[in-house]
């Protein structure tokens, strides 16, 4: 009986794709936003010169990641994210 037959409409597959695809990335961008703080706030405290106390040197990597960094960090995050799905 057709009144009882379930099937998703044509749309369906490519939005779940497009919502798989975008949480891959969007783990991959938090993955890059984490080493690129990580990175920034070792790189800080070890160029600071001897006997000067490193601080702030987190909150200046992050304002770096989310601000003028931002643009490498998720353009990094489509690479891993090509290369997951090729892989």
């Amino acid at each position: 009986v057709d009144c009882c037959y379930w099937r998703p409409d044509a749309w369906v597959i490519p939005a779940w794709s497009l919502i798989g695809l975008s949480m891959l990335w969007t783990t991959f961008v938090a993955f890059d936003l984490k080493l690129h703080v990580v990175a920034g706030s070792v790189a800080q405290w070890y160029y600071t010169p001897l006997g000067t106390p490193a601080r702030g040197t987190t909150w200046r990597a992050l304002r770096n990641a989310t601000g003028p960094g931002f643009g490498s960090v998720t353009f990094g995050a489509a690479i891993l994210t090509l290369c997951e799905l090729v892989r």
